[in-house]
């Protein structure tokens, strides 16, 4: 096997491990979205339905007046 064919196979080789690599990053992202979600819904199930929807609508930046004109039923 000459130089060239060494070097070809490194790069190859560097390739499929950077490709791997990527692939795990994305995974890991994933489940990192996936742990925000769960810890949310973890988080809010502490509250009532009542205080969930308050808590949402102050998350969006409802004043206190705009959420009483929201939840007013």
């Amino acid at each position: 096997m000459n130089q060239s064919e060494k070097l070809s196979m490194g790069i190859e080789h560097i390739l499929s491990v950077t490709s791997d690599l990527l692939d795990e990053v994305a995974r890991l992202k994933r489940v990192e979205e996936e742990y925000k979600t769960l810890k949310e819904k973890v988080f809010l199930n502490q509250f009532t339905v009542a205080e969930q929807q308050v808590f949402e609508l102050a998350l969006d930046g409802y004043s206190g007046r705009e959420m009483q004109l929201i939840l007013s039923k």
